[in-house]
Parts: C-alpha cells; sequence; structure tokens
C-alpha cells in the first residue's frame, strides 16, 4: 500500500480545486520510468452550488474525492535493465521487443497522455504477465 499526503490546496487556485483531475504513479530503474499508471479523480463538493456561483473560497472540508481506483490507465516503457547497455532515448527506441520477443511497443514521450495506445487496463496487464 503507497500513501501520500494529500496535495497542499493552498497552494492550488480556488477555481482549480473541483473538478476532474489526475493521480499520476511513475516508476523508476535507474533514473528510467519503466511504468506510469494513471487515475482519474473527481473533485467534488458536498453542496450544490451553480457554475456562476462557484464557492469562493473552497471549503476544503466539504470536498470530496471520487477516485476511478477500478480503471487505472498503465503505460509500459521499454528502458534498459542493464547498466552495461547503452541509455534508452527516444530514438534507440523507435520500434522496440521486449525481452520474450513480443514486440510491438513504440517508445513513449516522457510526458505521454495517460490514454495513449500503450495504455492497458489492469486485466489487460495481469493477463500479459501471466504468458
Amino acid at each position: 500500500m503507497l500513501q501520500a499526503p494529500p496535495p497542499n490546496f493552498q497552494a492550488i487556485q480556488n477555481e482549480d480545486i473541483l473538478g476532474v483531475t489526475v493521480i499520476l504513479l511513475s516508476c523508476s530503474y535507474l533514473d528510467e520510468k519503466f511504468i506510469q499508471i494513471g487515475y482519474y479523480v473527481n473533485n467534488e463538493y458536498s453542496e450544490p452550488f451553480e457554475p456562476e456561483n462557484y464557492p469562493n473560497p473552497v471549503d476544503i472540508s466539504k470536498v470530496f474525492r471520487n477516485i476511478l481506483a477500478d480503471q487505472p490507465r498503465v503505460t509500459r516503457f521499454p528502458i534498459n535493465w542493464s547498466v552495461n547497455e547503452i541509455p534508452a532515448t527516444e530514438s534507440n527506441f523507435e520500434e522496440v521487443e521486449d525481452n520474450r520477443g513480443n514486440g510491438g511497443y513504440v517508445f513513449a514521450e516522457d510526458e505521454p497522455d495517460i490514454m495513449n495506445e500503450d495504455s492497458m487496463d489492469v486485466d489487460q496487464m495481469k493477463r500479459e504477465l501471466i504468458q
């Protein structure tokens, strides 16, 4: 289980506290990101309000998070797992094969959209790990 403190709401502009955002968890090995998991989050207000009467300031005690924990977006990145190999770069990984010879994933940008073509849900990831 991973735990982290909530964001400092005082550092967030009032009009950006409510609504849809994302939690991104990135894992790296030897300073290379190999997986990123994203979860959509909807920060909702416990009291109804009209969009033109947005709460100002937002009462944080009335905000609750709805995390779509059952629908994560998983993006895998090809990396070098050995210290002795050439560092991974975008030009090295236009087309790559994984260590089982199953080829086909394309290098992901440093800041990918969490909904890109390499994304998969947890069930897809489990099936692929079993193979």
